[in-house]
């Protein structure tokens, strides 16, 4: 009975992999909600502000937002981590400049998007494993 039970966990170990992982990494590189390029300056904007030791400006609007842009900092670190000392300040997510600053960098956004999307894939797979691991 017990190593049925073992093999019963595996599998659906590795069915929560088959179900989860590729929805995280198919087509990552395009933007898919009209709010994400919003989140993307936002999340840059908490790591420049975190960064600068500006902890009142690591707040966004009404609500902290703290998965998504702790996400999207580790986009940054992973891809721009000079972001931080050029001197920028913070970027209005309402205008366009952003891509324009980003571009002046030689540096793509979509690379940061699809950096934060496979770190956050990582993140949630970790959590699932985790919570199944209690679960049993």
């Amino acid at each position: 009975m017990m190593k049925r039970t073992n093999r019963r966990t595996w599998v659906f170990a590795i069915l929560l992999f088959v179900v989860i992982i590729p929805s995280h990494i198919i087509q990552n590189d395009q933007t898919i909600t009209i709010d994400e390029p919003w989140w993307m300056i936002s999340g840059s904007n908490y790591y420049y502000a975190l960064t600068h030791r500006d902890f009142e400006n690591t707040r966004y609007d009404y609500h902290p937002a703290v998965t998504t842009t702790w996400i999207v900092t580790a986009g940054m670190l992973s891809y721009f981590p000079e972001y931080r000392g050029l001197g920028q300040g913070y970027f209005d997510v309402r205008k366009p400049n952003y891509e324009e600053f980003l571009r002046e960098q030689e540096k793509d956004v979509l690379t940061i998007l699809r950096n934060s999307r496979y770190i956050q894939t990582v993140v949630i797979l970790l959590f699932a494993v985790v919570a199944f691991y209690f679960y049993k």
